[in-house]
């Protein structure tokens, strides 16, 4: 099932909540701000449902079965100082990577 997660926090978090008292969900994968991760997680948290929560985000969120997968700005910031200590800054030495994402609508 696809909710769309760019709508206000409290909307998104009420269907997720429907999905997941209906029985129709066991699990939740999200990419979306962190403002509905929140909300969501007040909405169905507590580990009734999995939820990995995979966008960039602040830090840990303590609550029974979510699982921020995501990147932390520090953890990105410290990379980048081991490579400026290094002195590769300006190359990423022959290395490339992508990332895709996709989005209803």
């Amino acid at each position: 099932m696809v909710v769309d997660g760019g709508r206000a926090p409290e909307v998104v978090a009420e269907e997720v909540g429907r999905l997941v008292d209906s029985g129709r969900v066991e699990a939740v994968a999200g990419w979306h701000i962190s403002a509905v991760r929140q909300a969501i997680t007040r909405r169905v948290g507590g580990g009734r449902v999995v939820y990995a929560f995979a966008a960039m985000h602040e830090g840990g969120d303590p609550t029974p079965g979510v699982f921020m997968i995501g990147e932390r700005p520090i953890n990105q910031a410290a990379a980048g100082r081991a490579l400026d200590a290094r002195g590769d800054s300006a190359s990423d030495g022959g290395r490339s990577s992508a990332t895709t994402t996709s989005s209803p609508g």
